[in-house]
């Protein structure tokens, strides 16, 4: 009999003892469409039994029986059935965008407390680090309500790695190397995004050092604003502007002659308010160390570039290496631009020249000085 119970109900999967497994109506009625049902088919078998002639308590059964198979039809018409529920949660999502721009290697970054001093060579890198150490056990409780997805991100956003203890706990994230060479935040904000698509974001947390090269697309800007996300900015390094000064572009001669003058032009830039007007331009044999010249470096009220041209006379030939080296007088933000290396080949081979022409003339002797000079 359950067997068949069971086939006429399409039992085959479900069970009754299941726990998620509940009986319901594909067409409920409230409770009082069911006691009218029953007041009605036992008022219909009551009255169709009423004027029969036989014993009324065979008369009263049959109109029992009547009344219960009219129920038991509308109760099939509503149709039973057995409902499994199964329910699950999903977090929202929180994306974290991590800067890994060449520039988190610069050393502006303050002290972690206002009472600590200025510490030298304290880089981006390491206030991003102090502060994801800091922050990590707040991480790990929003990990247990939200799903937080660690994103880096220079020209583009890209996965970071998070390790995990035994129990699947974040315990902390891996940044790698900060070596991309450019911070296009809009483009990242938007592949990460993206991502998201299809899933609940409660928010968008950016952790840089600086303004992006691309501006925030319409249509993320749009979207985050329908959707109410929030954008969490963490800026990274010095609140005052620091300045810097760099060897922009050097010029020299491939080939130069020996006891002859060799010109160095040197291009120099400055940038930012705070940087530095006064300091100390080198010409540098990497080989040996020895200066072969160098030359004051003053900027004259808000002028952002000059030209300083540097001179010496080689007295041995050969290839060598020469460095452009700029000392700035104070602090400077970035030290790599400060220094050009460059490759030049020095010679001792006189200098051979014919001239043919139909008689002695003044370009003749004009090109003959020009030559003896030089």
């Amino acid at each position: 009999m359950n067997d068949l119970f069971r086939k006429l109900l399409d039992l085959q999967t479900l069970q009754w003892g299941d726990e998620s497994v509940s009986f319901a109506f594909e067409r409920p009625l409230p409770a009082w469409g069911w006691a009218l049902v029953i007041v009605a088919a036992l008022a219909l078998a009551l009255w169709s039994y009423a004027r029969l002639e036989g014993a009324r308590a065979m008369r009263t059964l049959l109109a029992l029986l009547r009344a219960a198979t009219l129920v038991l039809l509308v109760f099939l018409l509503a149709g039973p059935q057995l409902v499994q529920r199964t329910e699950s949660v999903e977090k929202d999502w929180v994306l974290v965008l991590v800067d890994r721009s060449a520039s988190m290697g610069i050393a502006d970054a303050p002290p972690d407390t206002a009472a600590e001093a200025f510490v030298p060579g304290r880089t981006r890198e390491n206030q991003l680090e102090s502060a994801l150490r800091t922050s990590w056990p707040m991480w790990r409780d929003l990990s247990d309500d939200k799903e937080v997805i660690w994103l880096g991100f220079d020209a583009g956003a890209f996965d970071l790695p998070v390790e995990l203890d035994a129990e699947k706990v974040p315990q902390s994230v891996d940044l790698g190397p900060a070596g991309g060479r450019s911070t296009m935040i809009g483009l990242a904000m938007e592949q990460a995004v993206a991502r998201a698509a299809a899933r609940p974001l409660s928010a968008v947390v950016v952790l840089s050092d600086g303004r992006t090269t691309s501006p925030l697309p319409r249509q993320l800007m749009r979207r985050l604003q329908a959707d109410r996300v929030p954008v969490h900015t963490v800026p990274l390094g010095s609140q005052s502007p620091m300045g810097d000064l760099a060897v922009r572009r050097v010029d020299a001669p491939r080939l130069a002659f020996l006891s002859d003058f060799t010109p160095v032009r040197v291009d120099l830039e400055r940038l930012g308010a705070g940087a530095n007007t006064t300091g100390l331009l080198r010409l540098v044999d990497k080989a040996t160390g020895i200066t072969l010249d160098e030359r004051r470096v003053d900027w004259q009220d808000d002028a952002q570039e000059q030209s300083i041209v540097l001179t010496t006379r080689a007295d041995e030939a050969g290839a060598r290496a020469w460095t452009v080296e700029l000392v700035p007088d104070g602090p400077d933000l970035i030290a790599a631009n400060n220094a050009v290396e460059f490759n030049i080949e020095l010679i001792d081979r006189p200098l051979r020249v014919l001239y043919v022409d139909g008689y002695p003339r003044w370009e003749q002797r004009y090109i003959k000085n020009l030559l003896i000079r030089e």
